[in-house]
């Protein structure tokens, strides 16, 4: 799960597997998203590469035909686009501040859910797939209050985009290396497997 969805669907699914017992599944979760990852990044260049040399993309013949942002990861300036909107006066709160709340209002709801689910009924719910339905409650109730077409969508998903990247930061400095070892052939034979 970790090798094809990524470093959430790795923390979602590894703290469950710890909760029921596992010791060592979010390291071992991590160190899948991470090589999954890198063998999409990299293959995926590869067959870029490989597909535009053997004239198998309509779009462009050359890579040096490549937007020059797609080749280096930096915008020109002439084609930089602003990312959202000012939706809350900065007079009263800074609309960044405004958006960023939402996001911790919604995992701090998520959070609290998923505990009183784990309490109450015994069962261990991803914090991560909580918060996609406190999330959409959260937006609904707001709607319901007349504030929902102050939310930015453009600016949470920006919020998003960077929560991920130190997700993804922090999920590698994570992994515990001695865990991985002790698991290395099976790890081994799945990325094998997925990356086939």
């Amino acid at each position: 799960a970790g090798f094809v969805g990524g470093h959430g669907t790795a923390t979602a699914i590894g703290s469950v597997l710890e909760s029921y017992g596992l010791e060592g599944a979010l390291s071992l979760a991590y160190a899948s998203a991470t090589v999954g990852i890198l063998v999409g990044v990299l293959g995926g260049m590869i067959l870029i590469n490989l597909g535009t040399r053997l004239g198998w993309t309509r779009l462009i013949q050359t890579v040096s035909e490549m937007p020059i942002s797609m080749r280096t990861g930096f915008v020109p300036e002439e084609e930089q686009q602003y990312m959202g909107k000012e939706t809350v006066s900065p007079i009263a709160l800074d609309p960044l501040t405004w958006h960023i709340a939402l996001v911790f209002v919604t995992a701090v709801l998520a959070y609290r859910l998923a505990g009183i689910l784990d309490n109450f009924l015994g069962i261990s719910v991803p914090v991560f797939c909580v918060a996609l339905l406190t999330g959409a409650m959260l937006q609904k109730v707001m709607n319901l209050i007349k504030i929902g077409r102050y939310v930015d969508r453009h600016v949470i998903h920006r919020i998003g985009s960077m929560v991920t990247d130190f997700l993804v930061a922090f999920g590698v400095a994570s992994i515990s290396v001695k865990v991985v070892f002790s698991y290395a052939l099976p790890l081994i034979i799945m990325f094998a497997f997925g990356t086939i």
